[in-house]
C-alpha cells in the first residue's frame, strides 16, 4: 500500500510517498480500506517546528 512519510519538519517537499507491507490486523481488530482522507489543521501544523506555534 502508498503512505505519506515524513522524518523532518519543513515544507511539503519534506513528504515522501513509499510502498509500505499492508498491516495485518491482530484479535478483534478490523483492517479498513481507505480510498481517500482530509488533512486538516492539527495535520498541517504538524509538518512545522512546534516551536513556530509558540
Amino acid at each position: 500500500m502508498r503512505a505519506v512519510d515524513y522524518d523532518r519538519y519543513g515544507p511539503p517537499d519534506v513528504l515522501r510517498v513509499e510502498q509500505v507491507p499492508v498491516p495485518s490486523p491482530g484479535a478483534n481488530q478490523v483492517l479498513i480500506e481507505a480510498a481517500a482522507t482530509s488533512v486538516n489543521l492539527s495535520d498541517w501544523a504538524g509538518f512545522h517546528d512546534p516551536a513556530e506555534f509558540e
